[in-house]
């Protein structure tokens, strides 16, 4: 294992260890399981057309979790329940018909889950 790659290890580890909280995860089928998440939430923006403005236009939520702590291969849909200032609800979904997941880092040991809030 490479320099890199241990220092990447390293990272995720003390992220899911101190950054991170306790959620859980249901796509529906099997019995719901808590994993542990760094939640992230973000904005993508656009300008206008002159190019003097920027203007959100979508909030999105990820969840970074340690590839090797998911049971299951994340799906659109799937539910992921979370206590943020009280218990939220996301729904596993990709940005604009993107993917719903994308590696978090060049090793692939943590995966970010794109979700959407559907209660608050």
């Amino acid at each position: 294992m490479d320099l890199i790659n241990r220092a990447a290890n390293m990272f995720s580890e003390k992220r899911s260890g101190t950054l991170a909280m306790s959620i859980v995860y249901d796509d529906g089928t099997n019995v719901p399981y808590q994993i542990t998440a760094t939640y992230a939430e973000h904005s993508r923006l656009a300008e206008d057309m002159g190019g003097s403005q920027v203007t959100a236009i979508e909030t999105q939520q990820d969840f970074i979790v340690r590839r090797a702590d998911m049971l299951i291969e994340p799906r659109a849909g799937d539910r992921i329940t979370a206590d943020i200032g009280g218990v939220r609800v996301f729904e596993v979904s990709g940005y604009s018909g993107l993917p719903v997941t994308q590696n978090a880092d060049p090793y692939r040991i943590d995966l970010r889950l794109h979700a959407n809030e559907v209660t608050q």
